[in-house]
């Protein structure tokens, strides 16, 4: 294999940073350029013609501009995609085709939708989900190690974690390490504690425990 020169390994890597910048820089017009469609169709209409005629086409198009940045994050790789969504730079409804072989581990997932999401080979442990999550069909997100209502958290390491405000009415929490798990806020109703180690928790007069057998 030939050896570049150092001269030559520049070039190459001037010459990937300038693609980088082009994308970079066509997502930012990109974004402009539908806020300005927007404000030209939502122009002079009322608040329902807005909805009815803007609104879809606003969401649709800001969702195809965040595709440059999915797309390098997904390249990149490492969890770049995964902090883009957490630090709410990229909206996973955007993200939802490409979430496949990613690392969502301990993301906030509640409310969320993510009807249409590509989940194959995603890791969902520790993330936090409730009733309003719309899932994808097939996705066993009960036995995925995901945080919520009837998950199966059997054994699960969960010291130390903040589950203030988590839904956890009817998970299986038995012989799970809870030990100084924030449960402020936490709803634990018909939830299995068997053999749980619940050592030093924190918890309020918001936290509703009931323990089943």
């Amino acid at each position: 294999m030939m050896k570049l020169t150092t001269k030559q390994i520049k070039q190459l890597i001037k010459e990937e940073l300038e693609k980088v910048l082009v994308e970079v820089e066509y997502s930012r017009i990109m974004k402009k350029s539908c806020q300005d469609d927007f404000d030209r169709c939502s122009k002079g209409k009322s608040s329902e013609e807005i909805e009815k005629q803007c609104l879809d086409t606003l969401l649709d198009c800001k969702n195809l501009s965040f595709a440059t940045e999915i797309m390098m994050a997904k390249k990149k790789g490492n969890g770049t995609l995964k902090y883009l969504i957490k630090t709410k730079k990229v909206p996973i409804s955007a993200a939802k085709p490409f979430l496949n072989d990613e690392n969502l581990d301990g993301l906030d997932l509640r409310g969320v939708d993510l009807l249409g999401a590509n989940l194959t080979g995603a890791s969902l442990k520790k993330a936090l989900y409730n009733s309003e999550t719309q899932w994808p069909e097939g996705v066993d997100y009960i036995n995925s190690g995901a945080i919520g209502p009837k998950a199966n958290l059997r054994g699960a390491n969960l010291r130390y974690a903040n589950l203030s405000g988590a839904d956890l009415r009817g998970a299986d929490l038995s012989k799970a390490d809870l030990r100084q798990a924030y449960l402020y806020g936490a709803d634990l109703r018909g939830a299995i504690l068997d053999g749980a180690d619940l050592e030093g928790i924190s918890y309020d007069n918001k936290t509703r425990f009931r323990h089943r057998g």
